[in-house]
């Protein structure tokens, strides 16, 4: 007899069969990876916003100019209902944590479309979504948007203007 056999029976009955036992076995191991992903899922939103800073006033922004004065600033205009954005807030965000010392921000367009407009005009880049800008000395020296927004794209854009 088997340890799941034995499992199943008490004094030598069958309590219940090995079938029932991997119904249930697979009912729980489905509840645990739901529990597990979705865990990781908030962890990975709460880690994104300790890395990301968000733009959702006039203010903000005004601000993320002045502090280009002193370096370079990334600035992901993002919507949250594109899922070639979402594809780019990810490449962002991992640039983002490889490279936790350069500023990057993130405006979400449908938050505040005042502030995305204002970018626009400032800026005098036409508004795609997503896009990616990048602030030296108040000014937008690169920008990207839709799939030219890459890993490989950030990384060059960094090495040529953080100086």
């Amino acid at each position: 007899m088997g340890l799941i056999e034995a499992a199943c029976t008490h004094q030598g009955n069958e309590v219940f069969s090995v079938r029932s036992l991997n119904v249930v076995l697979l009912f729980f191991s489905g509840v645990l990876d739901w529990f597990v992903c979705g865990f990781a899922f908030f962890i990975f939103e709460v880690m994104k916003s300790l890395v990301l800073k968000n733009v959702v006033s006039l203010n903000d922004f005004i601000s993320l100019k002045k502090l280009s004065g002193h370096g370079v600033v990334f600035l992901l205009k993002h919507s949250v209902t594109s899922p070639v954005s979402d594809g780019a807030f990810r490449v962002f965000s991992g640039f983002s944590e490889k490279h936790g010392d350069v500023p990057c921000f993130v405006l979400r367009v449908q938050d505040a479309k005042n502030v995305s407009d204002r970018v626009s005009v400032d800026s005098g880049v036409k508004h795609e979504s997503p896009q990616v800008l990048l602030f030296r000395k108040g000014e937008v020296v690169w920008s990207a948007s839709n799939l030219g927004i890459s890993l490989v794209a950030l990384e060059n854009a960094f090495r040529k203007f953080k100086a």
